[in-house]
């Protein structure tokens, strides 16, 4: 009785919609664009986490004729349009009560775990010779009752959270006993009502035993749910707050992904995950951040190799080809393992200048975690006018240790004027911290101005300068 209850409270709440992204696909719907682009609609449909289950509900219907393909992609592509309109003819207040635009921080954080683990466990399945659809489809149902819990009992989801991060609980054993019922049966019940078949309930409740060595697999012999588990592992990593110890475990299994893949496997899902994470900008901007990411131009002049270490950052070889000169010296000085007093300087006086940072500094967690301390400072400001930030106080900076992505947003710099300013987590093995620069408001201006591009190039020469090893 408790589980049907909770099951009702969740199901009227729902899970709140980009009506960017509908509105969207409706008038491409309208227009004809799908008709010979279906390609397009998947790409758009997976934008929004919450429409595509949406899609997945609603392509399974017992009062429909059942898909001609099990993976949900290959039966969008053959889908009539007719249901295709259909399925897509709602409104946002016909699929949920909440909006995007009242996300709170724990609820986003659910939702960049879906998208993440979704995007990570497709791109895995395309190697391992399984249904990315399949995949996919499965991630997103491995979160949904953590994402309806999230949003139809935010208090609980937060109590629950809060007890886990601080004392180590399980999450899901947690939610258990104080909602009454486990995540678990809330999923198995959906899985049923939703008339999703066997391999959708193989790959979403959780198996004894289902760790995977990468190394010694053969392609083809990963499960779904496997795949789905390595994609979790790789979406905890990124939540240092919650999952502590998810990215020391990532690594490991990181190592073992390269080897089998090559070395740019995953940087080719991180790219699907900020694409997916740009559509969430105009409806929760306090999150998620716009990136600029569009096909980068490849070079056909590597200017230069510097024993290689330029070439382990490709942001740098995708700046102006001035600003890539300047890369070039920081690299000629750089030793492997070894920090480079002469490389920090060219980054601080010739390259970060040269990108549009007019100031900037380097955040480092102390010892005990409790803190974020300017270490070194970018620009025109000396090191003493950036404070010292608790981890406890709100703050964006703060915020952006543990954010997926770097988070851009409009405010008061440190001279006390309004300026655009873009911070994110230095990704370190060794100096946990943030990278906070303010953007020149010229350079603001320019439509082909890519920070979150030179963000990364920077961040990379960081580490690389620190000798830290991190990503």
């Amino acid at each position: 009785m408790r589980t049907k209850q909770t099951l009702d409270h969740l199901e009227k709440g729902g899970l709140p919609i980009n009506t960017a992204v509908l509105s969207g696909i409706q008038s491409n719907l309208e227009s004809g664009r799908y008709l010979s682009d279906r390609e397009t609609l998947l790409s758009d449909l997976k934008s929004d986490p919450a429409l595509y289950m949406h899609y997945l509900r609603s392509l399974y219907s017992k009062f429909e004729e059942p898909p001609a393909h099990t993976d949900p992609f290959e039966a969008l592509k053959v889908i009539e349009e007719a249901k295709l309109k259909k399925i897509f003819s709602v409104k946002e207040k016909d699929l949920s009560i909440h909006r995007l635009s009242d996300m709170s921080k724990a609820q986003a954080l659910r939702v960049q775990h879906s998208i993440i683990s979704s995007s990570t466990a497709e791109s895995i399945a395309l190697e391992v010779n399984q249904s990315p659809g399949l995949a996919y489809s499965s991630s997103l149902l491995r979160q949904l009752a953590l994402n309806l819990i999230a949003w139809n009992y935010p208090t609980i989801y937060s109590r629950a959270l809060s007890k886990h991060r601080t004392q180590k609980t399980d999450l899901v054993t947690e939610l258990q006993r104080q909602l009454g019922t486990s995540p678990y049966q809330i999923i198995s019940r959906l899985l049923a009502d939703w008339n999703l078949g066997p391999e959708y309930r193989e790959a979403v409740i959780p198996q004894a035993d289902l760790g995977v060595d990468v190394s010694s697999s053969a392609t083809g012999e990963f499960s779904i749910s496997q795949v789905c588990e390595i994609a979790e592992l790789y979406s905890m990593s990124h939540d240092r707050t919650n999952y502590p110890d998810a990215e020391r475990e990532w690594h490991k299994k990181e190592r073992e992904l390269k080897e089998r893949f090559g070395n740019d496997f995953m940087d080719k899902v991180e790219e699907k995950i900020i694409h997916t994470l740009q559509f969430y900008e105009r409806s929760a901007p306090q999150v998620f951040v716009q990136t600029a990411v569009s096909e980068f131009n490849q070079l056909q002049d590597v200017v230069h190799d510097s024993e290689g270490l330029i070439n382990d950052n490709r942001y740098a070889l995708r700046c102006p080809i001035q600003v890539r000169k300047e890369f070039v010296r920081l690299y000629e000085n750089l030793q492997v393992g070894k920090v480079s007093v002469e490389s920090v300087r060219i980054l601080v006086e010739d390259v970060v200048p040269r990108l549009g940072f007019m100031r900037g500094c380097l955040y480092l967690t102390t010892k005990d975690g409790s803190q974020l301390k300017p270490a070194l400072r970018f620009g025109d400001l000396p090191l003493s006018e950036y404070e010292t930030l608790d981890h406890t106080i709100y703050s964006p900076i703060v915020d952006s240790l543990t954010a997926t992505v770097p988070l851009k947003w409009s405010g008061l710099g440190v001279g006390g004027i309004g300026t655009d300013i873009i911070a994110g987590s230095l990704r370190a093995l060794r100096h946990p911290g943030v990278l906070y620069f303010e953007i020149d408001s010229h350079m603001s201006e320019d439509p082909s101005y890519n920070p979150v591009l030179y963000f990364h190039a920077v961040r990379k020469a960081v580490l690389d300068c620190l000798a830290d090893g991190g990503r």
